[in-house]
C-alpha cells in the first residue's frame, strides 16, 4: 500500500516554490510532466534529483486527462529524461507499453489505462491493459463513473481477477467515484493517488483528476491497516462528497483500531445501491438527503423512532437484512437536556420539561427529529413553516401547533416560548436570521442546527441578546456518536470526532464585498440610521427612495428634493409616493432595481433600500453577490405608530387605508425575505444607535477602514 501525491504544477516556478508540507506523510510523489516545456528540462530534472521522496514521472495523453505532446517520440523521450533525472517509476500509457522505447533500465514501470466513457466496455479495456503489460510492471486501471453503483460493480469485478504479480492500482474517476479509492484499500499492494495539501505559501494547486481526495482528508479517514480491511461502513446521500461523516466516523474507527473502511456513496438509485453492496461485508450506513424516507421503506425492519419519524438516518445490516433506525432525534434530545439543565440553573428557571415551550423553525427531516425529541420530553411545542398545508400536517403529526413565519413577531409574546430550534439550511452561507432582530431575550435558549460555519447570523444575534446558544456541531456529534454505537456496538472516542469537526469548521466572516445595505419595513428607521451609520464609517450614504424621488422631480420639472433629506425620524422623500402612483408598481420596481444594482458596485458606503425592494427578483440576484445586508426591525405596533405619523409621505402599496393593517399585510409578504437574506440583525429601537451596529460589523469581519 502506498499514498502518492499527484503534483500537476502549472510551471517550473510553481514547482520550485512549493512548501514540502503539501506532501507531508505521503510515500511517493507523482510529477505530472504535462505542462512543462522542453526548455524547462534542467529545472524539473534538478527538482526530481533533490526531492526527498521517490518520484513517479507521468505524462498522460488525452485519454488520461493529460496534455499529449505532438508525437509519441517526444512523449517517450521526455519520460526518458525523467528516468535520467532519477525518477523511481515511470507511468506509461498502455498504447505505448509494447514500444521498445517505453522500456526503462533505471526505473520501474507503471502501465496505465484511463477509460473516460462510463458506458464503455471496461472489462475488455482491463483485459487489453493486461495484455500490454509485463508481469513485472505495476498496472493502473481507472474508469470514469457516473454514480456509486457503477463503482461498486467495477471494483468488485477487478478485485476478483487474478492477482497481478507486479502490483495493481484500480479505482474510479469522478466525484461519485471518489469512494473507490478507499475500496482499493482491500488490496494490500494498492497505491492511492491524492491531491496535495493546501500549500502554506498560498500557491494554487489543483487535483490531477476529478475525485481525488486531498492528502489531509485521506489521512483523516483511511483505516490504520489498509491491507486488513474486513468490513465497510459509510454514508449514503446526494450530494455526499463534502460530508464530514467519513472524517468523523473514519477517525473514530482509527482510534478504536477497527479494520473498517468508511465510504461516501452517491447513488443513482438507493435500491440499486443496496443490491450492489451485496458482495461487500457491510456493517451499516448513515443515510442523508434525499434517501431517508426510502431507506425506511426498503428496510426489512425498523425501530419505533424511525417509523414515528417516517425516515431513517441509519441502516444497520443484520442476518435478516437491513434494519432502519434514526438517531437524529436522540442527538436533539441529548443536547437539549444538557443545555437546558445549565440554562435553567443560570436563570433559576423551572426544570420541569412539561412546563417548557419551544418553537421549531423549519419543516424538513431535522424539524421532525426536533419535534419528536420535544414530544418525548413532554415539552409544549409549535412549528413554523412557510407552507401552511405541509406545516399544519407536520404539526398535527407531532401534536404541535403551527405558526406562519410572519406570525413570529407577535407569537413570541403569545407563546411565551423560551426554546428556539432552527432546522433549515439558512445560515450555512452567512445569511438568514429567521427571527426578528431584538425579539430574543437573555432567558431564551437558541439551538441552531447549522454546524458550518460555527457562527451563523442567528447564532450571532442570540449571542448579542445574551441567550444560551447551542450550535449545530453539538447536534451533529451527538447523533453521530449514537449512530456509531448502534452500528458498531460501542461508543466512539468523542474527542477524536470533536477534533475532526473543529478542524473543519469555519468562523462566520468573509462578508461579501460592497456597501452595508439597510433593509426593513417602512418605519424601521432605515432613513434615520443610514446617514448616522455612514458618518460613523466615514463613507457616503445612498438612499434609493431619495434617488427615485429625484427621478420623479426631474421628469416633472419640480425641485422637490433640491436640498439633502433632513435627518429626522422616519423622514421620507415627498416624491416617492407620487412616483409610485404615476409610474405604477411594476415600473417603480424596475427603476428601483436599476438604482440598487448600480449602487452595489461601490466598494464602500451605506445603501438604504425601500421597504419592498427585496420583492424584486433582480434585486435579490444582485444582493446575492454584493452587500452586507442588515435587517432593521421594530415591533409591528411601533412600525404602525411611526408610519401613522408620516403616512402622507409614504407610498401606498396595498389596499389597506389603516397603517396598522397595512403594516401587517406588508409584514406577512416581506418578513420571509428579510429573515432569509440578512447577514446581521439590528433592533431599530435600540438606544445604542449607530455605534453598536458599527461594533457588530467589525466583529463579523466587515472592513471598517478601506
Amino acid at each position: 500500500m502506498g499514498v502518492v501525491v499527484s503534483l500537476l504544477a502549472p510551471g517550473v516556478a510553481t514547482l520550485e516554490g512549493l512548501d514540502p508540507a503539501v506532501w507531508a506523510g505521503a510515500d511517493r510523489i507523482e510529477l505530472r510532466l504535462d505542462r512543462f516545456e522542453s526548455e524547462d528540462l534542467p529545472h524539473w530534472a534538478a527538482w526530481i534529483q533533490a526531492c526527498p521522496l521517490p518520484v513517479v514521472a507521468s505524462l498522460h495523453g488525452a485519454g488520461g486527462l493529460g496534455s499529449p505532446l505532438e508525437s509519441p517520440d517526444a512523449h517517450l523521450a521526455r519520460l526518458q529524461d525523467a528516468v535520467r533525472a532519477g525518477a523511481s517509476h515511470v507511468d506509461v500509457d498502455w498504447k505505448w507499453a509494447l514500444d521498445p522505447r517505453a522500456r526503462f533500465e533505471k526505473a520501474a514501470r507503471i502501465v496505465s489505462r484511463h477509460v473516460l466513457d462510463p458506458h464503455a466496455d471496461w472489462r475488455a479495456a482491463y483485459q487489453e491493459l493486461c495484455s500490454h503489460a509485463e508481469p513485472t510492471d505495476r498496472i493502473k486501471f481507472v474508469v470514469a463513473v457516473e454514480y456509486a453503483e457503477q463503482g461498486l460493480e467495477i471494483m468488485d469485478w477487478v478485485h476478483r481477477q487474478a492477482v497481478w504479480p507486479g502490483g495493481r492500482s484500480a479505482f474510479c474517476m469522478g466525484e461519485r467515484g471518489a469512494f473507490t479509492r478507499l475500496l482499493a484499500l482491500a488490496q494490500a499492494d494498492a497505491w492511492v493517488y491524492c491531491a496535495p495539501r493546501t500549500d502554506p505559501s498560498a500557491i494554487e494547486l489543483e487535483p490531477a483528476a476529478p475525485g481525488q481526495w486531498t492528502l489531509a482528508d485521506w489521512q483523516a479517514m483511511a483505516p490504520p491497516s489498509p491491507g486488513a480491511v474486513q468490513a465497510w461502513e459509510g454514508i449514503i446521500g446526494t450530494p455526499v462528497r463534502h460530508s464530514l461523516s467519513p472524517m468523523l466516523h473514519g477517525q473514530a474507527l482509527r482510534k478504536a483500531q477497527e479494520p473498517v473502511g468508511y465510504l461516501p456513496l452517491d447513488p443513482r438509485d438507493l435500491a440499486g445501491l443496496l443490491e450492489a453492496l451485496r458482495p461487500y461485508r457491510c456493517r451499516g450506513f448513515a443515510v442523508t438527503a434525499p434517501y431517508k424516507r426510502e431507506a425506511l421503506a426498503l428496510a426489512t425492519d425498523a425501530s419505533p423512532a424511525a417509523r414515528a419519524l417516517g425516515a431513517a438516518n441509519t441502516l444497520r445490516w443484520t442476518p435478516q437484512g437491513w434494519f432502519a433506525d434514526n438517531t437524529d432525534w436522540i442527538g436533539v434530545r441529548d443536547v437539549l437536556v444538557a443545555a437546558w439543565g445549565a440554562h435553567a440553573q443560570r436563570w433559576n428557571l423551572d426544570s420541569d420539561w412539561t412546563r417548557q415551550r419551544a418553537i421549531v423553525l423549519g419543516g424538513g427531516g431535522a424539524a421532525r427529529a426536533a419535534l419528536h425529541a420535544l414530544r418525548s420530553l413532554g415539552c409544549q411545542r409549535w412549528v413554523c413553516t412557510r407552507d401552511s398545508t405541509s406545516g399544519r400536517a407536520l404539526a398535527q403529526a407531532f401534536d404541535a401547533a403551527w405558526l406562519a413565519p410572519w406570525e413570529l413577531d407577535r407569537s413570541i409574546d403569545r407563546t411565551n416560548a423560551s426554546i428556539w430550534i432552527h432546522t433549515t439550511p439558512l445560515g450555512s452561507q452567512g445569511r438568514g436570521l429567521l427571527l426578528p432582530p431584538g425579539r430574543l431575550q437573555p432567558e431564551h435558549l437558541v439551538f441552531d442546527a447549522v454546524y458550518q460555519p460555527a457562527h451563523t447570523p442567528l447564532v450571532d444575534m442570540a449571542h448579542q441578546a445574551g441567550c444560551t446558544v447551542v450550535g449545530g456541531a453539538a447536534w451533529l456529534l451527538a447523533q453521530a456518536q449514537e449512530q456509531y454505537r448502534r452500528i458498531n456496538g460501542s461508543m466512539p472516542d468523542a474527542h477524536a470526532m470533536q477534533a475532526v469537526l473543529h478542524g473543519h469548521q469555519t468562523l462566520y466572516g468573509g462578508l461579501p464585498p460592497g456597501p452595508v445595505v439597510l433593509m426593513g419595513m417602512p418605519g424601521a428607521g432605515k432613513s434615520t440610521l443610514g446617514p448616522l451609520l455612514a458618518a460613523a464609517l466615514e463613507v457616503g450614504c445612498t438612499d434609493v427612495d431619495q434617488l427615485l424621488a429625484q427621478d420623479f422631480a426631474a421628469e416633472h420639472g419640480e425641485a422637490l428634493l433640491a436640498a439633502p433629506r433632513a435627518v429626522t425620524q422616519n423622514a421620507h422623500p415627498v416624491g416617492v409616493g407620487q412616483a409610485l402612483e404615476a409610474w405604477g408598481l411594476e415600473a417603480f420596481r424596475a427603476r428601483e432595481a436599476r438604482h440598487i444594482e448600480r449602487a452595489l458596485q461601490a466598494e464602500t458606503g451605506v445603501l438604504v433600500l425601500g421597504g419592498g425592494a427585496l420583492e424584486t427578483p433582480a434585486v435579490r440576484s444582485a444582493l446575492a453577490q454584493r452587500g452586507t445586508l442588515v435587517w432593521l426591525h421594530a415591533p409591528l405596533e411601533e412600525l404602525a405608530r411611526r408610519t401613522r405619523a408620516h403616512d402622507q409621505l409614504r407610498p401606498a402599496v396595498t389596499e389597506e387605508s389603516d397603517p396598522g393593517r397595512e403594516q401587517a399585510a406588508l409584514w406577512a409578504r416581506r418578513a420571509p425575505w428579510f429573515a432569509e437574506w440578512a447577514h446581521v440583525g439590528y433592533a431599530s429601537d435600540a438606544e445604542e444607535g449607530a455605534a453598536s451596529l458599527v461594533q457588530r460589523l467589525a466583529q463579523l469581519g466587515f472592513p471598517l477602514a478601506r
